[in-house]
């Protein structure tokens, strides 16, 4: 039965009923234990600073998704036109099954067409997104 998913909710949604699929996320508690201190670090330091974790909440993510979608922001449309023109030729590249590692997946709508080519060339696909936001 195919799906339409239509945001990162329904996704994890389907993901965290697959019998192969961990989540692993640092903790709120733990994740609030190191905020005072990266807070000091940040802004003692030259420059001042604030790690971009602490932007990244549900509302963050939403905000950013948001600006994506914005026409002035041409890079997301861009990265889009490169995976949908060239996914097929990126899986050719290699003979064999892959785990693909993705650093700031964000909502992974882009990635999908790099995992939709290599589950067709491979039937199978290990597939890490990393990023600081939960959601």
């Amino acid at each position: 039965m195919k799906r339409q998913l239509k945001n990162s909710g329904d996704i994890m949604e389907l993901l965290t009923k697959q019998k192969n699929f961990s989540l692993i996320s640092m903790d709120p508690e733990t994740m609030s234990n190191h905020f005072a201190e990266d807070v000091k670090t940040g802004l003692t330091g030259t420059p001042k600073s604030l790690m971009s974790k602490y932007l990244y909440d549900e509302e963050g993510s939403r905000l950013f998704e948001e600006i994506c979608t914005l026409e002035e922001y041409y890079l997301t449309r861009a990265e889009r036109e490169i995976l949908q023109s060239q996914a097929a030729n990126i899986s050719a590249k290699f003979s064999e099954s892959i785990s693909l590692v993705e650093l700031g997946s964000g909502n992974a709508e882009k990635t999908r067409l790099l995992i939709e080519a290599f589950l067709g060339r491979f039937g199978e696909l290990c597939y890490v997104p990393v990023d600081i936001s939960r959601t």
